[in-house]
C-alpha cells in the first residue's frame, strides 16, 4: 500500500493498558495494524491522562477541550451516561466538537493519512466528514448503537443524516443499527455493512458440557456496566425466584452508578448472601469468570431515550467460552443469540420469563450441551474480530480505491 496510515476519530477508547473503556477501538486497531495498516487514534484528553502515547504499540493522539480538571463528558460510562448524571456536561459539548475537529484537522495534514474511520456518528462523524471534505481524502464512518437509535432530536438527526449520507462507506455493528440507520437515510442502503465489532477467542478448558448433578450449586454470572439499561435488578428478582427450587449463585462483574442500588436490591430480596458483586475487572479476568460459570445471563432493557443493546460483545465472549446464554430478545442481540439455537432470549423486563429460562437450563443438560456448542461455533464463525479486521481492511481498500 502506497498509504497505509488511518485515523480514528473516537470519544471513548482505553485510557491505559488493560483498560475496559471501549477496549474494541484498540484491538481494532491492533488487528489492522497486523494486516499492515498504521492506526493511530485521536480520543479525548482526561485529567491524568498524557496527551501523547503508545499502547499496546497503537499511537494515541488526545485533545483537550476544556480545563482538564472539568473534563468530565467523556469515559466513566461514556458520553451519554455523563450527560445523565450531570446536565452541566451538556455546556461542554460545544467545546469538545470544536476542540475534536481542530485536533482532527491538524493532524491529518501534518500526518498526511489515507483514510479517516470515525467512531459513532455524532460527533466523530460529522467531524470526519467536515475533514474528509475539506481535505479531500476518504471517510469511514462506523455506527456502535446509542449513537444511532438515541439523541434524536430534529437537529441531531438531521446532523446524523448529514454524516451518512456524505461517507464513502457506512459500518453497523449489528442489523438493528443497520435498519434504524436505513430508516435515517435512504442513500445509505449500497454503502453500509453489518460488521460487529468483533471478541477475542480464548482458549478453554470449560467443562460446561459436563455439568455434574452432585455440583453444590449452579454458578450464573453478568458482566456489564451497572447501569440501568443492562436490567440486573430484573436478574435479581430472578434469582430470588429460582432460589425457590434450586440452588444459585450470582457473580456480578462490573461497576457503574446503580451498584448501591443492585446491592440494596438483592438485600431486599433477601438473596445478598447467594450473590458477588466483583466490580470492574481487566479483561482477561473477565474471562475467568465466564469460564467458571455454567450460565450467562444478559437482561438489557429498552429506554425511554431509544437506547436499546445494538450488539453486547459480553454476550459473544461469554458464547465463545461454551456458555448457555440468556438474552432479552432486543436490538442487535439477537444476531448472537438466536433462540433454542444458540441460546434462549426472553422478553424484556420480564422477571419471570428469566426465571422460567434459568430453571430450564438447569433442568435440561442436553439443551446447555446444545446450546453451548452451537453457541460457541456461530461466535468464532460470524464474532471474531480476527474476521471484523479482515473485513473493515477490504473496505478502507474499497474506500481508497473510489477516493482516487
Amino acid at each position: 500500500m502506497e498509504n497505509n496510515k488511518i485515523l480514528f476519530i473516537a470519544s471513548s477508547a482505553p485510557m491505559y493498558p488493560g483498560d475496559m473503556t471501549a477496549p474494541f477501538i484498540l484491538n481494532m486497531a491492533k488487528d489492522l495494524s497486523n494486516l499492515g495498516w498504521e492506526v493511530d487514534i485521536l480520543a479525548p484528553h482526561a485529567p491524568n491522562l498524557a496527551v501523547n502515547e503508545c499502547i499496546e504499540g497503537v499511537q494515541f493522539h488526545r485533545f483537550k477541550y476544556f480545563f482538564v480538571r472539568w473534563q468530565t463528558l467523556c469515559y466513566r460510562g461514556g458520553v451519554q451516561a455523563n450527560l445523565i448524571r450531570s446536565k452541566i456536561n451538556l455546556l461542554l459539548v460545544p467545546c469538545f466538537i470544536i476542540a475534536e475537529f481542530l485536533a482532527a484537522f491538524r493532524l491529518i495534514r501534518k500526518k498526511k493519512y489515507a483514510l479517516i474511520h470515525s467512531h459513532w456518528i455524532i460527533p466523530q462523524g460529522l467531524v470526519g466528514t467536515i475533514c474528509a471534505k475539506l481535505l479531500k481524502i476518504p471517510h469511514v464512518t462506523s455506527i456502535h448503537g446509542a449513537d444511532i437509535h438515541t439523541f434524536n432530536s430534529k437537529l441531531i438527526k438531521s446532523l446524523k443524516k448529514y454524516a451518512l449520507d456524505n461517507a464513502e462507506v457506512v459500518i453497523a455493528n449489528s442489523s438493528s443499527s443497520r435498519k434504524t440507520a436505513e430508516e435515517l437515510s435512504a442513500r445509505i442502503s449500497d454503502k453500509i455493512s453489518v460488521i460487529p465489532t468483533g471478541a477475542t477467542p480464548v482458549d478453554t478448558d470449560s467443562n460446561n458440557n459436563t455439568w455434574h448433578e452432585k455440583k453444590l450449586h449452579t454458578s450464573i454470572v453478568f458482566v456489564g456496566r451497572i447501569v440501568l439499561e443492562k436490567g440486573l435488578p430484573y436478574l435479581l428478582k430472578a434469582l430470588a425466584a429460582v432460589q425457590l427450587k434450586h440452588k444459585v449463585k450470582l457473580t456480578v462483574v462490573g461497576d457503574g452508578p446503580e451498584l448501591a442500588n443492585c446491592k440494596q436490591k438483592a438485600n431486599d430480596l433477601g438473596i445478598n448472601r447467594s450473590v458477588t458483586f466483583v466490580g470492574a475487572t481487566p479483561h482477561n479476568e473477565v474471562y475467568q469468570h465466564l469460564q467458571r460459570a455454567d450460565i450467562f445471563v444478559g437482561p438489557s432493557i429498552t429506554l425511554s431515550n431509544g437506547w436499546t443493546e445494538a450488539q453486547g460483545n459480553t454476550f459473544v465472549e461469554a458464547m465463545l467460552c461454551r456458555l448457555p446464554v440468556i438474552a432479552s430478545n432486543i436490538g442487535g442481540i439477537p444476531d448472537a443469540v438466536i433462540d433454542g439455537k444458540t441460546g434462549l432470549l426472553v422478553e424484556e423486563k420480564n422477571h419471570t420469563e428469566l426465571a422460567e429460562a434459568i430453571i430450564k437450563l438447569i433442568e435440561n443438560p442436553e439443551l446447555r450441551i446444545r446450546l453451548s456448542n452451537n453457541g460457541q461455533k456461530h461466535a468464532l464463525e460470524n464474532f471474531s474480530r480476527y474476521a471484523t479486521a479482515e473485513k473493515i481492511s477490504r473496505l478502507y481498500q474499497s474506500a481508497l480505491k473510489r477516493g482516487k
